[in-house]
């Protein structure tokens, strides 16, 4: 832990922070987002300029009681004029100039397009994946992930609009519009977060084609507010008899976040939530759409991306680029 009294003395002190004002709701499982994934992109891009610039990351006391920040200095402990300077950070290679004076440096909320690099760097620099593992793992013992020694288990996480978000143009869980004219629709914003059940139920058949020798387990985690309604009927359009289905067990969203990272692959929207998982999960494999838009008021998903981690490689590439033999090589020793 860093000495705060040190720290405040120095006449060219510099630090990390990040700008985060929102709400993280974890208690409790809800129809409402937790703005879980916001928070950790913020602070996970500020972590990246500490580790990498050598600077103290200073935390925010009123969002470290579910995740060990107790250890690290807050930016709450310093005067409001402590510092002489505030530079603002926007993306992850803005360069950290050499500066004399007390300087603060703070990563923005426009830094969210940086999310790929952050893979990138978590995967390749260990350390800094270390870091990132000891600083969100959760202050509370969880419950692990129930399976058998076989099965390969699937998260499936499908993202719907909740209090926070407008409504959906298409409903998560009923592929047909429901138009209102001129209503907004959060779905037409940022239509990547909300593929089509078709997305899904195409990946699972597409996934089965190239495992075959295992059971598949699917853990469907939503903020669907009927979420056996859309386990169904993503079930019932696949059919695969080798294929077993369930809800999440996780009773709080803290929980369901854990037990995503513990599954062996991820099927995904664009959700931070979901990408949150990725960056500090052990998945073998992650299923993703590059693109997705809108055709005649139709949600079209384009290219889907696969991403393989295997023996220290880390390999992408598109869906339907991917041989049996790229899948089954990662459950060998299953």
């Amino acid at each position: 832990m860093a000495n705060i009294m040190s720290l405040k003395q120095s006449k060219s002190y510099k630090a990390v922070t990040y700008n985060y004002k929102g709400k993280i709701l974890l208690k409790t499982r809800s129809s409402r987002t937790s703005r879980l994934g916001d928070y950790i992109l913020l602070v996970s891009s500020a972590l990246w300029y500490s580790h990498t610039q050598n600077l103290p990351l200073l935390v925010r006391k009123n969002y470290n009681k579910h995740f060990p920040h107790q250890d690290l200095a807050a930016l709450e402990d310093f005067p409001a004029k402590f510092f002489d300077k505030i530079v603002r950070l926007n993306s992850l290679d803005m360069a950290i100039k050499n500066r004399t004076k007390k300087t603060l440096y703070v990563v923005q909320w426009k830094s969210r397009a940086t999310r790929s690099l952050l893979f990138q760097f978590a995967y390749h620099d260990k350390l800094f994946y270390s870091k990132l593992r000891t600083i969100f793992k959760p202050s509370a013992s969880l419950p692990p992930l129930k399976k058998t020694r076989k099965e390969i288990t699937v998260a499936l996480h499908i993202r719907k609009a909740d209090q926070h978000d407008l409504k959906l143009y298409g409903p998560v869980a009923s592929d047909e519009p429901i138009i209102i004219p001129g209503k907004k629709y959060v779905d037409m914003k940022w239509p990547s977060k909300f593929p089509p059940n078709v997305f899904y139920i195409n990946t699972l058949e597409k996934l089965y084609k190239l495992i075959k020798t295992n059971p598949i387990r699917v853990i469907l985690f939503t903020n669907d507010l009927n979420p056996d309604k859309l386990l169904q009927k993503i079930k019932s359009a696949v059919k695969i008899p080798n294929m077993i289905f369930q809800l999440s067990p996780g009773k709080t969203v803290l929980e369901d976040w854990n037990l995503m990272q513990k599954c062996d692959g991820l099927i995904r929207g664009s959700s931070l939530f979901a990408w949150s998982a990725e960056l500090l999960g052990l998945h073998k494999f992650s299923i993703h759409p590059k693109e997705v838009s809108w055709l005649n008021n139709n949600l079209i998903v384009g290219e889907v991306i696969t991403e393989i981690r295997h023996q220290g490689t880390f390999f992408t590439s598109t869906l339907d680029k991917v041989t049996p033999k790229n899948i089954q090589q990662l459950f060998e020793n299953y």
